[in-house]
């Protein structure tokens, strides 16, 4: 996917989030092969979203992840104030932590639009109400789910990368895209409050929602 096309969708899904997304399209318009937010993550083509956090700021690990294959950089910091090749495009945006999750879902097609999701919340239950919804729409439906406890799709187990209630936002959309590629028409989604302040879920298009 061209970086301009994976910009433009982005920004369609969210203007505000991506704030009209600054291209540097003199740097070119390289061909994007996977999003993601650690520098850890990097392999060739990918696009990386630094983002600041209350003790790092990934703008510092811009040069490791462009050695590491990095085509483009989406970041918070105006281009002033990092250091980028010249060759690498950089996408200047208010909140990067806030764009992430909309290029995710740009990069996948906007998998949870193709499906039925129910996200259940609150405090207590969340995992065992997700895993029984689970098991009742399976009855009738291909469902996945994404827990605290695991990750499934129909009744196969699939690996997960961390436990988290919810995952990152580019792990959300992954899975999706994976369950969409699987034929599943629904997803039961455990959604915590963290992940909902981190905006790991925001680019989710909710069916319903579970709430005790």
């Amino acid at each position: 996917m061209l970086l301009s096309s994976l910009i433009a969708a982005a920004s369609r899904s969210d203007p505000a989030a991506l704030n009209g997304g600054n291209l540097a399209l003199q740097a070119g318009d390289p061909h994007v092969t996977s999003v993601v937010q650690s520098h850890a993550r990097v392999t060739k083509g990918a696009l990386f979203v630094a983002r600041r956090g209350a003790s790092f700021d990934a703008h510092d690990l811009i040069a490791a992840a462009v050695a590491a294959g990095a085509v483009a950089v989406v970041g918070e910091r105006p281009l002033g104030e990092v250091s980028v090749p010249a060759s690498v495009p950089y996408v200047h945006v208010g909140d990067a932590r806030a764009a992430l999750p909309h290029l995710a879902a740009a990069f996948h097609a906007h998998p949870s639009r193709a499906m039925t999701v129910a996200g259940v919340t609150g405090t207590d239950g969340k995992t065992t109400t997700s895993y029984l919804l689970h098991w009742l729409l399976s009855g009738r439906h291909h469902t996945g789910l994404i827990s605290t406890a695991g990750v499934r799709i129909g009744t196969t187990e699939l690996p997960t990368e961390g436990h988290f209630t919810t995952p990152e936002a580019t792990e959300v959309q992954a899975l999706l895209a994976r369950f969409r590629a699987e034929g599943a028409s629904h997803v039961v989604l455990e959604s915590s409050s963290h992940g909902f302040s981190q905006h790991r879920l925001d680019a989710v298009t909710y069916a319903l929602g579970v709430f005790f």
